[in-house]
């Protein structure tokens, strides 16, 4: 038979390797939690762009700026068009 401190030894062992494996099985749940709501947002994103662009609400351009010089910007929402080039 054990002596009383061989046995509180063991049992603060099991104790600890409990705590352990629950820590890494929460923090595998929380992994596994985190990928799929990353997973289920590019899903939503993909979605929302194959939608965007078979219903034709966007339009890509290729835009060339020769000069552009900028000392302070905050633009909610920011719209150029080109100056209408037609000869008169």
């Amino acid at each position: 038979m054990r002596d009383p401190a061989s046995r509180r030894r063991l049992s603060v062992q099991r104790t600890a390797a409990s705590a352990v494996g629950a820590q890494a099985a929460g923090a595998t749940a929380l992994f596994a939690v985190s990928l799929g709501a990353v997973a289920v947002g590019a899903v939503a994103l993909g979605a929302l762009a194959i939608g965007r662009l078979v219903l034709g609400r966007v339009s890509a351009r290729t835009v060339h700026i020769r000069r552009l010089e900028i000392d302070e910007l905050t633009v909610g929402r920011l719209t150029i068009r080109k100056p209408d080039d037609r000869r008169r």
